[in-house]
């Protein structure tokens, strides 16, 4: 059976240490991923401080402010080896650390943020058929009132699930 990432077309990965991760598209923009460690998300649960990271990309250019100069549209080719390209990091950090969950926060700040959430649930569905069995990760999502939306995967064999899934929900009240 092949395995997950042969399935996939990433673009090349460098990274500067275990948490960065860098690349470069054919049309020329860098985007940097990272996994930053989460201490403080959940306060009334600080033993997860070490078992929750919040990941990030975006298109990176030095001296500028994130998003500035990148081109608004790229081609579909792009977009696919883009979305490709994070959904490997997400399984590879799956496969390399199964205890730890995964956040990610798609911010208002430029009233993209539910364009985001859909575009991230979308990759997410695809990256969740790629997984063999009885590989599974769970996803549960959150608005952050009116502040953004917020999403977290959980391995489904991680002793801590549903803790961490109810710390989580906990943070807006919701119980997606």
């Amino acid at each position: 059976m092949q395995k997950e990432s042969d399935f996939l077309n990433p673009y090349e990965v460098v990274t500067d240490d275990q948490d960065c991760y860098w690349f470069l598209t054919e049309s020329g923009v860098c985007y940097r991923a990272a996994f930053i460690k989460s201490y403080g998300y959940f306060y009334r649960y600080p033993q997860f401080d070490h078992q929750v990271v919040t990941f990030s990309f975006r298109p990176y250019k030095e001296d500028q402010q994130p998003f500035e100069g990148i081109p608004k549209s790229t081609s579909y080719s792009s977009q696919t080896r883009i979305r490709d390209t994070i959904i490997w990091l997400l399984l590879e950090s799956f496969r390399l650390h199964p205890e730890k969950s995964i956040v990610f926060i798609c911010e208002s700040c430029d009233k993209l943020a539910a364009c985001r959430q859909r575009l991230f649930d979308r990759w997410f569905r695809q990256a969740h058929r790629l997984l063999p069995a009885p590989h599974c990760i769970s996803k549960y999502d959150t608005d952050f009132a009116g502040e953004g939306y917020g999403s977290i995967f959980i391995y489904d064999y991680n002793p801590n699930h549903d803790l961490i899934r109810d710390a989580f929900l906990d943070i807006s009240g919701s119980d997606k």
